[in-house]
């Protein structure tokens, strides 16, 4: 139920306010979790186009395309370690 709750809350956000990077990026990663894997792309995806200096996010979707997609994961892996070689 709680996870359900988010989805819901998070939708709301995402639908309030398309642009919302940190609302998408922790959609995806909500659904993402819950095993939603194709829709968890689009709000990664989403999240990336609205911040695309959010490392974390670059590196949430490398992970979320890692078995699918392996060249486009070593490039989302890449843009999280450009902007944040630390991690």
């Amino acid at each position: 139920p709680f996870v359900e709750q988010l989805q819901r809350e998070l939708g709301v956000a995402v639908q309030a306010d398309p642009k919302n990077a940190a609302a998408h990026a922790r959609l995806g990663a909500v659904l993402e979790e819950a095993g939603f894997r194709k829709l968890a792309l689009r709000h990664l995806r989403a999240a990336v186009d609205a911040d695309p200096k959010d490392a974390a996010t670059w590196h949430r979707l490398a992970r979320a395309l890692s078995d699918a997609d392996t060249a486009g994961a070593i490039e989302a892996f890449g843009k999280a370690v450009a902007l944040a070689p630390e991690n």
